[in-house]
């Protein structure tokens, strides 16, 4: 299904924003900005770690249609169909996420915005370092950090689900001056950098694994964050 940007969608962050000081306006804030860090920590988790029958629990899907909604979308590609055959069949699950992300051939959908921005497939590049300067910058770094490389979609979209829960808690606290730090960063990262790349990679991932979870998760998030980008729009 073709994703709609909704009538009723939640308003922009900037707009929300100029309203955390008032209780309805914290509400609205804290209502939007942990729908987003759901959604960027559910693309996190399922492309960052194999889907473990614990992990797919975890991944509590029921909320996925309520936290669309609340972004302004609607549809989520069959993503909480997929991760219901995928607790039917973990150890299948498993064996495709390995050949998508591990190998042991290199993976021809490359998670990893560096192999998209440059003609090498090497890691470790300039690419790899602006992004990994990005997140020093927010004061965060990879839990792995310096043995795997920064620019992989599950830790870039890590980077902004903790962006959104430093929103999250910002809106609680009426410290507008955190929420608009935090909002500007996301901004500035999806542009710079996953928006770059994440559509090609989407384009790739569905050609060498068709309808499988992990196809159908990335195109949903291909949809949500050009739709963030909307939301963050000053």
């Amino acid at each position: 299904m073709d994703h709609v940007v909704m009538d009723a969608a939640g308003e922009r962050l900037a707009d929300t924003a100029d309203a955390t000081g008032t209780v309805q306006g914290r509400e609205q804030a804290v209502e939007l900005n942990a729908a987003r860090r759901y959604l960027y920590a559910l693309g996190q988790s399922l492309l960052g770690n194999e889907p473990t029958a614990q992990r797919l629990s975890d991944a509590s899907v029921a909320l996925l249609p309520e936290a669309l909604s609340i972004v302004g979308l609607e549809g989520d590609e069959g993503v909480a169909d997929a991760v219901l055959c995928a607790q039917a069949d973990v150890d299948g699950a498993c064996a495709l996420y390995t050949r998508l992300f591990i190998g042991p051939a290199t993976p021809k959908a490359t998670p990893w915005e560096s192999t998209y921005r440059s003609r090498s497939k090497a890691l470790f590049r300039q690419e790899t370092l602006a992004v990994r300067n990005a997140y020093r910058a927010e004061g965060l770094l990879t839990e792995a950090y310096p043995k795997v490389a920064d620019d992989h979609i599950a830790i870039e979209l890590g980077f902004l689900a903790a962006l959104a829960g430093r929103m999250v808690d910002a809106a609680e606290a009426g410290d507008q001056a955190a929420y608009d730090r935090s909002a500007a960063a996301s901004a500035a990262f999806l542009q710079h950098h996953l928006l770059v790349w994440i559509g090609d990679y989407a384009a790739d991932l569905e050609a060498e694994a068709p309808g499988s979870l992990h196809a159908r998760l990335v195109r949903l998030l291909v949809a949500f964050v050009r739709r963030d980008a909307e939301l963050l729009a000053p």
